[in-house]
């Protein structure tokens, strides 16, 4: 429930930037989209191991962050090419806030990891 609570709080603070204007609309996006993210970042680490295992969990989580990297830094490279096709950010933050607001619907129906049987100690 938490990544999902933060999730829609991305999608919140997007909604927030949109159209802010003032000095205190950025600030109130910085401060909700940190708080989401924040929460976001830190439930989501604790759900790593819990659904992948130890086992292959460095080789999952470096496979995550190659796609977190690229998509940091396509992310921008999309809103510079909604900029220059529209002359606004607007289209592209909305679709942003709809990929968030997407994956916390989709966290609150993903399956319980469930833990492997126990196998007996060898004796």
């Amino acid at each position: 429930y938490l990544i999902a609570i933060g999730a829609f709080g991305m999608a919140v603070s997007i909604a927030i930037l949109i159209p802010a204007r003032s000095p205190f609309g950025a600030h109130l996006w910085g401060g909700v989209f940190g708080s989401a993210q924040g929460l976001f970042l830190v439930a989501f680490q604790a759900v790593w191991a819990r659904y992948f295992g130890r086992a292959h969990l460095g080789k999952i989580r470096g496979i995550a962050w190659t796609a977190t990297v690229s998509g940091s830094g396509i992310g921008p490279f999309l809103l510079g090419v909604c900029y220059d096709f529209s002359g606004t950010y607007t289209p592209m933050l909305i679709g942003f806030a709809a990929v968030f607001a997407s994956v916390a619907v989709a966290t609150l129906f993903a399956p319980r990891p469930t833990r492997p049987e126990s196998r007996p100690s060898p004796s």
